[in-house]
């Protein structure tokens, strides 16, 4: 994980000169979602290590615009406010898988159930990232009418 987390800090800022945040984000919950189902298929160590990294790479460079757009949205004054419970209910996510893994590991077995999951995720995502973004572009835009308007009226 740390050879992968050096590799994506290198290549985000080049990655950010090419194409918008939002693109990286779609970007990013696409390869996350394909090589989780590359985790559920593979069929040899190397293929899992592979699709891991890519997974892994796929969470960063959706987490760069996630992060990115949020700080842009929430005041300064509430973000400890909202990022405290949103990472709160990201670290869910482990006690969770280990009850499905406990629960279901056995019967499904570990690759079927990141398929699954895998797909459920794509299915959310599809439904979901869309309106992210817009709402996220719809806030940022009226934070950028409130700096004009009061650029104009201060000035």
């Amino acid at each position: 994980m740390g050879v992968t987390g050096l590799l994506n800090l290198m290549l985000v800022p080049t990655l950010l000169k090419r194409f918008e945040v939002k693109a990286l984000g779609v970007f990013g919950f696409v390869l996350l979602s394909t090589s989780l189902l590359g985790l559920a298929a593979a069929p040899s160590f190397v293929l899992y290590t592979v699709a891991y990294v890519a997974a892994l790479m796929g969470v960063a460079y959706f987490n760069v615009y996630n992060r990115t757009q949020r700080v842009k949205v929430i005041p300064s004054s509430h973000l400890g406010k909202v990022m405290g419970p949103f990472y709160l209910l990201n670290t869910l996510s482990y006690p969770i898988g280990g009850l499905l893994i406990a629960f279901l590991g056995n019967s499904l077995g570990p690759q079927l159930l990141v398929g699954i999951l895998a797909v459920l995720l794509a299915l959310y995502g599809l439904m979901v990232l869309p309106l992210t973004i817009r709402g996220f572009n719809s806030a940022i835009a009226a934070l950028e009418q409130e700096r004009q308007l009061a650029d104009v009226q201060g000035g």
